[in-house]
């Protein structure tokens, strides 16, 4: 399992590549929270991946629960957010 996919560069994701066996990996991220562009993150691999798991007719099993925040907070930042470069919407 990798988590916080969305953070990945190309290096990581080439390690990834070496050591992770064919249909045993996990990838878990959220493109909109992917905040290390200073440590050259590029959300575009996990869109990828998501892609590629898609087109392989395997199962993307989105994570719609939330533990953190309360509602009302959550809808009042997508709705802020609603128009910003990079944000993706929500199914």
């Amino acid at each position: 399992m990798l988590d916080e996919y969305q953070d990945i560069n190309e290096q990581q994701q080439q390690l990834v590549d070496l050591i992770r066996g064919e249909d045993v990996f996990f990838g878990v991220g959220d493109v909109n929270q992917s905040i290390y562009g200073f440590r050259h993150a590029k959300p575009d691999i996990f869109r990828a991946y998501r892609e590629q798991v898609r087109q392989a007719g395997k199962q993307l099993s989105p994570l719609e629960d939330n533990f953190r925040s309360r509602g009302e907070i959550l809808r009042c930042v997508a709705e802020l957010l609603a128009d910003a470069p990079g944000i993706e919407p929500r199914p």
